[in-house]
């Protein structure tokens, strides 16, 4: 799409959010934590772990669009909390959530005892060739 619609001077970006805390999703939390359930699989929904809210991201999307020269960015991924540090972001309750691909976030989700010192894990962003090759890896039996 955004090849076609490049030389009409229309940019199409791909926005990824992180989890974004709608009231679906901050539904299925309370009854996860509720349920008391000590699954590993779910406990970053039962503290709400690096949570964003809609905000968030019409924010990014709004500094995004204002931009002089939008057309470079077309055709690309772009990471709302990777947005909010270029932009200088930040959510309803001031926080800055980690991107996605970012240790800060991917460390504390595969070590849940880290997120209490997630502050602390440098802010590296994980190429995406290796994300690739992770989630899209055979599983094991």
């Amino acid at each position: 799409m955004a090849v076609e619609l490049k030389p009409h001077n229309v940019a199409s970006v791909s926005i990824w959010p992180g989890i974004v805390g709608t009231e679906l999703f901050s539904s299925f939390a309370s009854e996860v934590n509720q349920t008391n359930t000590t699954e590993k699989n779910y406990s970053f929904l039962s503290d709400r772990y690096n949570w964003e809210t809609p905000l968030f991201t019409g924010r990014a999307i709004a500094a995004l669009a204002g931009e002089p020269n939008l057309m470079r960015h077309t055709g690309r991924v772009q990471i709302v909390a990777e947005l909010a540090n270029k932009y200088g972001i930040v959510d309803e309750n001031g926080d800055r959530p980690a991107s996605l691909r970012s240790s800060r976030f991917l460390l504390p989700a595969a070590l849940p005892v880290l997120k209490k010192y997630s502050s602390l894990i440098p802010d590296i962003k994980v190429p995406w060739s290796l994300l690739l090759l992770v989630a899209l890896g055979s599983p094991k039996i």
